[in-house]
């Protein structure tokens, strides 16, 4: 005896498989060696947008629609630097038409980027899945995380969800909803919560409030 399922049926659960398997899939950021415009320093893919990594903050552009949406790092500090994390075994190569001296080969593959002291103190990391982008804001011990502040532009309306605290962001093509903020610390070993949310200020600019937290140890504000 056993139970009969469709082909219709095994053909719903094989799509739903391969969902999962495309969503946990690693985005890959590819380091800009001329193939991009010169402000840009990685991009990566997934299979509805294209994350681009510039000095100043990431765009978001959705495909199909190029839609896009900038997330700036306002008042950054203009001596950071944005490194790859976790390199990838291999490289990107580009050939545009036959003429090799418009090749671009050897673009480095990485797993992730990280903008290096974005702010005094402050390192700010971003990385994921194709189901799921994931960002953090990394504070030394003592550094003030009411430095940090995002502005949006390209968008059509923002708003927070009262209920979720999540920052909700409308565009012509989509609505982009960012979870609401977590942050923690390791104390002892263990990872203790940190009260944090959103604050959505004049001009499309959104903060971080943070409840109290031991300022002598590191910080860790996940905004995504």
């Amino acid at each position: 005896s056993g139970t009969f399922v469709s082909a219709d049926e095994n053909i719903i659960e094989e799509s739903k498989a391969l969902q999962a398997n495309v969503a946990s899939m690693p985005l890959v950021f590819i380091q800009n060696n001329g193939q991009f415009e010169d402000n840009v320093s990685y991009q990566t893919r997934s299979t509805d947008q294209v994350i681009t990594v510039f000095e100043d903050g990431m765009e978001f552009s959705h495909s199909p629609g190029n839609s896009s949406v900038f997330m700036m790092l306002n008042g950054s500090n203009p001596e950071k630097k944005i490194i790859g994390l976790n390199p990838l075994n291999g490289t990107a190569n580009f050939y545009y038409g036959t003429d090799p001296s418009a090749w671009v080969t050897g673009a480095t593959l990485t797993s992730g980027v990280k903008y290096e002291d974005v702010y005094p103190g402050i390192d700010y990391t971003v990385s994921g899945t194709e189901g799921l982008l994931k960002s953090e804001f990394i504070l030394d011990a003592g550094a003030d995380p009411s430095q940090i502040m995002l502005v949006y532009q390209g968008h059509t309306g923002m708003s927070l969800n009262e209920t979720t605290g999540d920052l909700v962001i409308q565009t012509p093509a989509r609505e982009i909803v960012d979870e609401a903020p977590t942050a923690y610390q390791e104390i002892n070993g263990t990872k203790t919560e940190v009260v944090c949310s959103y604050v959505v200020g004049d001009n499309s600019t959104v903060t971080f409030n943070v409840g109290e937290y031991d300022k002598t140890l590191p910080l860790v504000i996940d905004p995504i």
